[in-house]
């Protein structure tokens, strides 16, 4: 027996199984979580990517006065080592040597040596001064 045509205002329905607009409906809301999780996805792996500094930096930043924004223009500085940054001069007072970048509790070891030369030298400071020959 032919299958009988639907009635008029309905929709086809298939063999077995949902109606075509139900699939349709339900292909259309699994791409779009799709997409969005694709979305979701890369901007959450930006977070992680080092931003890089301007190829010549003008201004050296001055670690006793920059905001965790400026921080994170560093290379190899994200939201959370610029954020440490700021609280550790917060909870101790102002820097008196980039070496102290290199504590544990604020970076860690080698860290003055890197990012000096987008730092401010600070007054007094000789630590990270290269001897002369």
């Amino acid at each position: 027996m032919p299958p009988s045509s639907p009635e008029p205002g309905r929709a086809p329905v298939q063999e077995k199984g949902l109606p075509v607009g139900w699939t349709v409906l339900a292909a259309l809301a699994l791409s779009g979580i799709v997409l969005l999780g694709a979305l979701w996805w890369r901007e959450s792996r930006r977070e992680g990517e080092p931003r890089t500094p301007p190829a010549k930096l003008r201004l050296r930043l001055d670690v006793n006065s920059a905001s965790a924004e400026e921080f994170e223009l560093l290379p190899g500085i994200g939201t959370r080592r610029a954020l440490r940054i700021v609280k550790a001069r917060q909870r101790r007072g102002a820097f008196r040597s980039l070496a102290e970048l290199d504590e544990p509790e604020v970076l860690g070891p080698g860290t003055s040596e890197r990012l000096a030369q987008y730092l401010a030298p600070l007054p007094g400071d000789r630590s990270n001064e290269k001897p002369e020959n």
